[in-house]
């Protein structure tokens, strides 16, 4: 979803790392989802990565497949909301960026 800032503006990569990082805070790969407000707990379910990294970390602690398959699942499911979402994002951006004439700007 973020590659389709690309198509509109020239400097995406302050965008891209303050998603990055937005990221690594809400979807509990740095910090605990317990420990967050009850808010950010919420918004961290609706992110991608959440569930994959609870996953991981029951495998870890030996928890078994068919245990996890509510979180692989859930994952799976976001992923398929985030890529229409992302395609139909693209779609937008690009005839934006056609009607702006920058879709090939360097």
């Amino acid at each position: 979803m973020l590659g389709c800032l690309s198509l509109i503006t020239r400097n995406v990569m302050f965008a891209n790392n303050t998603v990055y990082f937005l990221l690594l805070i809400f979807s509990g790969a740095n910090i605990p989802l317990e420990t967050l407000p009850s808010l950010i707990q919420n918004i961290s379910y609706a992110l991608p990565l959440t569930r994959g990294i609870a996953a991981a970390r029951e495998i870890i602690a030996g928890s078994s497949f068919a245990s996890i398959s509510n979180l692989l699942t859930g994952e799976l499911l976001i992923g398929v909301v985030y890529t229409i979402l992302g395609y139909a994002l693209y779609r937008a951006f690009e005839f934006e960026a056609k009607r702006r004439g920058t879709l090939e700007v360097i």
